[in-house]
């Protein structure tokens, strides 16, 4: 497995956690939940981090994704643009 296909797992698992976090949850349950509030920004991080460990090759082929180190600022979606 190539170093890129490893961060993409890393970048799906943390976007599948922070789904199943979420999943029924409001911002009024987020205010309330300690380990919720500290979950999710974790996984926020770990998906940053990963973007940054994108080849080049990459991120020339998939140009969709942006972003460098911690900051992810936007993944363009069929439907539009999320940033």
């Amino acid at each position: 497995m190539s170093r890129d296909d490893a961060t993409v797992l890393d970048m799906l698992r943390a976007v599948h956690l922070v789904t199943e976090f979420t999943q029924d949850k409001d911002f009024a349950a987020l205010e309330r939940d300690a380990q919720l509030q500290s979950a999710v920004p974790f996984q926020l991080l770990v998906l940053g981090e990963a973007v940054k460990r994108l080849s080049d090759s990459f991120r020339n082929r998939y140009s969709e994704i942006r972003g460098s180190g911690s900051r992810v600022w936007g993944i363009e979606s069929s439907t539009g643009t999320m940033s």
